[in-house]
């Protein structure tokens, strides 16, 4: 499915030919391309975007306005980890943010946009009013969009806490830890919802095709979170424990 994903071949495509440009370039001619990209407003990255849906307080997410960044980096970093969002979401990837991996050019950079990633989405789905009928709802093709949302967010905050490991303070590493609780929490409500539906339909005498397409879409809902339950077990999936 992630191949018809629009953008995935194409981000996948110029990140394969801007690393072999930065592989092969001189420091001069790296500079002289940043200088070319940080006179064209197109390429404008915005940081710092979680505090528009945030509505707590939070050590992790800045008190400030999102910020503009230019550069041949934060083009790199935007590219990736819009790449990686697309593999966490519609991929299969136990680790997708560490499955394009970033050059040292960018790595900052692709920090930072995880880090404000992870947030932003967080903050966006605890906040979503529809989140807890879904999650009670009949398993569709809607519970499946949040079960695969839901997966997303959780691969953004590993891969942004992860990125920070040895900076975060006490209190930022609590609330990654909570947020994660609450992540963790939030699924659990959907395997609830999506065994006890099947259960259901087992028991069900009617086999019209109705019947059929929704235990189609409830055995993918339960696909998609028997395979994050399947990296946890591996250790693919763990939100670091941090010194």
């Amino acid at each position: 499915m992630i191949f018809r994903v629009v953008g995935f071949l194409e981000y996948g495509a110029a990140l394969n030919n801007l690393d072999a440009l930065v592989a092969s370039a001189s420091p001069q001619e790296l500079e002289a391309i940043d200088e070319i990209l940080q006179d064209r407003p197109e390429f404008t990255v915005y940081t710092n975007i979680a505090p528009r849906v945030q509505r707590l307080p939070s050590t992790l997410v800045p008190g400030t306005a999102a910020e503009p960044s230019r550069g041949l980096a934060w083009v790199l970093a935007l590219a990736r980890s819009e790449l990686g969002g697309m593999i966490a979401t519609f991929g299969q990837h136990p680790s997708p943010f560490a499955a394009v991996r970033p050059t040292a050019l960018e790595l900052d950079a692709y920090r930072t946009l995880l880090m404000d990633g992870s947030q932003t989405h967080y903050w966006a789905l605890v906040n979503d009013p529809n989140l807890a009928k879904v999650a009670s709802s009949v398993p569709d093709t809607q519970m499946l969009a949040y079960i695969r949302r839901l997966n997303a967010v959780r691969h953004f905050l590993r891969a942004g806490a992860n990125g920070y490991a040895q900076e975060l303070k006490p209190p930022q590493v609590a609330e990654v830890l909570s947020e994660d609780q609450k992540l963790g929490s939030l699924r659990q409500d959907f395997v609830a919802t999506v065994n006890d539906y099947l259960k259901s339909m087992t028991y069900s005498q009617t086999s019209s095709r109705t019947t059929t397409d929704s235990q189609a879409v409830a055995r993918a809902c339960g696909g998609q979170l028997l395979g994050e339950a399947a990296e946890l077990k591996l250790g693919t999936a763990k939100v670091q424990t941090f010194k």
